[in-house]
């Protein structure tokens, strides 16, 4: 039965590795902080090429992370890059066919509302009561709640067999929930409070100016990555 995942310990190993690698820690830095400058600086995000451009770059660096984070050699693998990426790219047409079966549940739950339009009295019920729902100031905080409870069994765990992956290792999806059973609801927390709350939290607390929006967006994705692999080892390599 997998351990219990340690979140306070997670976040001070991570914190830990960052701080004992300045100059890893120093260059990413900078890669990530150009990008994320340049999209904002010269409002790029609109234009298509740019963003698969960008998209691209992010996917190279967040590769090239995970291979010298645990030190992989050489640091480009042919074998495993396509391997990678063929195993993200399973994990976001998983995403996506789940999202898709979602949509559909709803669009089917109001053709099964609509009949009731030829009852007035419980039609004004229920549609005042989503009235209700939509203006309530919790609404907002279920539904992001909601969105990362899903992103965690779509995306963020099944995402592991990615990382295993680019390092050479079994990438099986299924395994990523088998290795993190009896975890899943620490690994809800500690998602949305590093890719939810924290991030939100820190851009609307600084300042305005580009530069530092980008300093600090690029800090968090090395703090989030960092995290993320450090969970992943702790499931992994023990």
């Amino acid at each position: 039965m997998p351990s219990k995942l340690p979140l306070m310990d997670i976040l001070l190993q991570s914190i830990k590795y960052l701080a004992q690698n300045m100059r890893l820690t120093g260059c990413f830095f900078v890669f990530s902080f150009a990008a994320i400058y340049f999209i904002q600086q010269f409002h790029m995000a609109g234009s298509q090429s740019v963003m698969f451009l960008y998209m691209l770059y992010t996917y190279l660096f967040y590769y090239l992370f995970v291979v010298v984070f645990f030190q992989k050699r050489p640091l480009f693998s042919k074998e495993n890059f396509i391997n990678a990426a063929i195993r993200i790219f399973a994990v976001l047409l998983l995403a996506f066919a789940i999202l898709l079966l979602i949509k559909t549940g709803f669009s089917l739950l109001f053709l099964i509302v609509r009949p009731l339009r030829a009852y007035p009295e419980t039609y004004a019920m229920l549609r005042d009561a989503y009235i209700v729902a939509i203006k309530s100031p919790y609404t907002l905080y279920i539904v992001y709640a909601g969105v990362f409870g899903l992103l965690t069994f779509i995306f963020f765990i099944p995402a592991f067999a990615w990382v295993s992956a680019a390092i050479g290792k079994d990438a099986s999806i299924t395994m990523t929930f088998v290795k993190t059973q009896n975890n899943y609801l620490r690994l809800f927390c500690m998602f949305l409070s590093v890719y939810g709350i924290l991030p939100l939290t820190v851009l609307l607390l600084i300042p305005d100016p580009v530069w530092l929006v980008s300093a600090v967006s690029a800090f968090l994705t090395l703090l989030q990555i960092t995290i993320y692999l450090t969970i992943y080892r702790f499931f992994y390599e023990k």
